[in-house]
């Protein structure tokens, strides 16, 4: 499904490959959020490879579990005072300008100038450099 789902976005393809998530983790993400689809039909629909029921559930814990670490991670960052104040807000705004905006018209070069741009964004919101 994850691939189905990047060939037609390139900029998510370039977030993914800079997140702490796996391609599969990704991948189990999505099907696990499919609630008309029984467990066992999810399993079938993962890229690459059918899995069991037991590796899709493992997949997904460990994504779960990456995604709460880097929820504390910038927590505690912002906690910390390592991250300018109102860092989480501004990801959050960042995150929903670029989910609304219309990519079917993005060519490499453009997405190489947003994701550059959001690489000094982040760097600019860390205060340790």
């Amino acid at each position: 499904m994850l691939n189905t789902v990047i060939e037609q976005d390139k900029i998510l393809r370039e977030l993914m490959k800079r997140s702490k998530l796996t391609e599969a983790q990704w991948d189990t993400l999505l099907l696990y959020n499919l609630r008309n689809l029984k467990l066992k039909d999810k399993c079938k629909l993962r890229d690459n490879v059918e899995v069991s029921k037991g590796a899709f559930l493992r997949t997904y814990k460990q994504a779960i579990d990456n995604c709460m670490k880097a929820a504390f991670t910038m927590i505690t960052l912002e906690y910390l005072g390592l991250c300018k104040e109102g860092s989480l807000e501004g990801l959050s705004k960042l995150s929903q300008m670029l989910s609304s905006s219309d990519k079917r018209f993005y060519d490499k070069d453009k997405v190489f100038f947003i994701i550059e741009n959001l690489e000094r964004i982040i760097k600019e919101m860390l205060i340790v450099k």
